[in-house]
């Protein structure tokens, strides 16, 4: 093995450790950002469940579960370096097929683009639901801006409620009577 085979090899398999660790720890988190959106009603939770949808779709064609789904190749789309180079050996000798340009170059491509794609589209129901204005009503914003951060009681709705229950106010004198 050549010293710059050695380096390939190297690179590949950072490569390929990073992308599949990628792949796993995506859908978690966009799991928990559409946890988080569904019950608050969130404007844009489709886009968020359709990035989440998406993720899965490519993070089961990332990994190496070919052989559990019958694929024509077990390595999934990012493949080790051993099957790389064999098959650019065997195809070096008989020419390459439209197969290998597809499996080493259309398929990690369009997962690449697909990524991309779920990305910026979760990406825009977060900001959906960020840039949501109506939050709570005017009038509960007042008061929430006029409680102090020390009072511990007396600033709130029901407190300013029994406030007016319980103070002594101007009785009406009955009239003829």
């Amino acid at each position: 093995m050549s010293p710059v085979d050695r380096i390939f090899k190297i690179v590949v398999t950072v490569a390929r450790t990073m992308a599949l660790m990628s792949a796993v720890i995506v859908c978690p988190v966009l799991c928990l950002g559409v946890l988080l959106a569904v019950p608050s009603e969130a404007p844009g939770v489709e886009r968020a469940v359709s990035a989440l949808f998406w993720a899965i779709v490519l993070v089961l064609l990332i990994m190496p579960l070919g052989g559990w789904f019958g694929m024509a190749w077990r390595q999934g789309t990012i493949t080790d370096y051993a099957a790389l180079t064999a098959v650019v050996d065997a195809g070096r000798d008989g020419g390459f097929s439209p197969a290998f340009y597809a499996r080493f170059l259309l398929l990690p491509a369009a997962s690449a683009i697909g990524f991309i794609r779920v990305g910026f589209q979760f990406d825009s129901a977060v900001t959906a639901v960020l840039l949501r204005r109506d939050g709570l009503a005017p009038q509960l914003e007042r008061e929430a801006s006029n409680v102090a951060a020390t009072s511990l009681h007396g600033g709130s709705r029901s407190a300013a409620a029994m406030d007016k229950l319980m103070k002594p106010g101007k009785k009406k004198k009955k009239r003829g009577g």
